[in-house]
């Protein structure tokens, strides 16, 4: 062997023991009995003076959306955004941070807009917004610009437009994202080229739910999708806005929270799902950035063992190689 080999080794631990955490603030405001760690999951509203109703309701998560061009993909994220948020009744903010379409594509900024105005007239409730960005695409300035919308108290989400997520992964990104303690780093689930792992199946025709290994695998080695308060991206310095193009800005940060001893939490999300999209790396990219991207562009032809069921199936490929060798 001549090619390094990187090697793993995957423990799990059973769930450890309850704990109870008090909040002492809460009692002179509310007269609410101390709970068991649920103020890190909840808000505490009381509706209006001298009421003795109090109801609880999730923490507000805000969504800072990275685009550029691909309106149609933007749409289906918006269909799941409207599911399960919107008629969900979910405590959310939308912020899509949206630059111009890449060259040679069609400029749909006035449809990113118009489609996010519509919403807001039918939710007026949940804030909406589109940030403009008059430059080419770079995720972390879209991010950091995004964040600036922010608190330093709000919880946020970096996701991307390619996802699709559920009611439950939101209950997780407010259980373990906990201010001043823990940020959440999901494992997501990255889907295969549906051509080679679903016989053809395009993406309006198979259920993006399905997990799988035939169908895609754990994108262990992924940092993008984040959720974090913005007390605790002030505290690892923010993004680095000279990163420009695809990559490398989610691992420069991921780097610098473990730098500044953040406690991160990493789990396996059944809830997030990147849908499979052809990956196409510029060749402009810095050398880092293009193996990045290369990387993740091999990763999603297949399940290796269904890529080697492939050449088995097929030895005129071989063949081939030989032929050229």
């Amino acid at each position: 062997m001549t090619v390094p080999v990187r090697r793993h080794a995957y423990l799990q631990v059973p769930l450890g023991p309850l704990y109870v955490r008090e909040y002492e603030s809460l009692r002179p405001e509310t007269d609410i009995a101390p709970t068991s760690g649920i103020q890190d999951f909840v808000e505490v509203v009381i509706p209006h003076a001298g009421s003795a109703t109090v109801q609880q309701k999730p923490k507000k998560i805000n969504f800072i959306l990275p685009l550029a061009g691909r309106f149609s993909i933007f749409q289906r994220f918006m269909d799941d955004f409207k599911r399960v948020c919107l008629e969900g009744e979910e405590n959310v903010r939308l912020v899509v941070v949206s630059f111009r379409s890449p060259p040679g594509q069609e400029d749909t900024t006035e449809n990113v807009e118009a489609l996010i105005s519509s919403l807001q007239l039918d939710y007026p409730e949940v804030p909406m917004s589109v940030l403009q960005a008059n430059t080419s695409f770079a995720r972390a300035l879209a991010l950091e610009l995004g964040a600036g919308q922010c608190e330093e108290n709000d919880l946020m989400l970096f996701i991307d437009v390619d996802m699709t997520f559920t009611p439950g992964a939101l209950d997780r990104i407010r259980l373990h994202t906990v201010q001043g303690i823990q940020i959440y780093y999901p494992i997501v689930f990255s889907e295969f080229d549906p051509s080679v792992t679903r016989k053809g199946g395009k993406g309006e025709t198979y259920d993006h739910n399905l997990i799988d290994e035939e169908v895609g695998y754990w994108r262990a080695f992924g940092f993008g999708i984040v959720s974090m308060y913005k007390s605790e991206l002030l505290m690892a310095g923010g993004l680095d806005t000279s990163i420009l193009g695809w990559g490398q800005e989610d691992v420069d940060l991921f780097e610098k929270v473990l730098k500044k001893k953040i406690q991160v939490f990493r789990a396996a999300d059944p809830g997030l799902v990147h849908i499979f999209h052809h990956v196409d790396c510029d060749h402009n990219l810095v050398t880092n950035q293009y193996q990045m991207c290369q990387g993740t562009r091999y990763s999603t032809y297949g399940a290796t063992h269904s890529l080697a069921k492939t050449i088995i199936d097929n030895p005129e490929i071989l063949a081939y190689k030989r032929r050229n060798s």
